[in-house]
């Protein structure tokens, strides 16, 4: 019988461009997209519109210095002064779903997307046309929500 890790690295590795989790239990599925992709030597990437698109799980680049994280926020805080602080140094302009889309187009390496609540952004017609679009490259998304 399979398990469910075991079911995910199947569907990450047969190049299923698009995967829905529908969970309650937010972590441990980021955790096992996380534990799926590091046995197949793939990056995870997760993006929500609170923190921006982020490398994440253990091939994860350290992490940067404070300094950068603290002008990141100063900026966030300049840009819309009611914006969260986070610990997470996400890409720069991936906020907007559009952009997170564009940047992950742009990427050469095999990553899996993880991207958070991003349901709520498909009734826009300019979000669906570059996630159709994307959803033609392997590895593209493990949408969860």
């Amino acid at each position: 019988m399979v398990n469910t890790l075991d079911r995910l690295k199947i569907l990450i590795n047969s190049s299923t461009p698009i995967v829905v989790m529908e969970t309650v239990e937010e972590m441990r599925a980021i955790g096992l997209v996380r534990a799926a992709c590091t046995d197949l030597n793939i990056a995870v990437f997760e993006w929500s519109i609170a923190d921006g698109l982020f490398r994440s799980g253990s091939n994860a680049p350290a992490v940067p210095a404070a300094p950068l994280q603290m002008r990141i926020n100063a900026a966030r805080q300049a840009a819309d002064p009611g914006a969260p602080e986070s610990s997470k140094a996400a890409i720069y302009n991936t906020l907007d779903p559009v952009q997170a889309l564009a940047t992950m187009e742009t990427m050469t390496l095999e990553a899996a997307f993880v991207l958070k609540d991003f349901h709520r952004h498909m009734e826009s017609p300019v979000v669906v046309r570059p996630s159709r679009r994307q959803s033609a490259h392997p590895y593209t998304y493990c949408p969860i929500h």
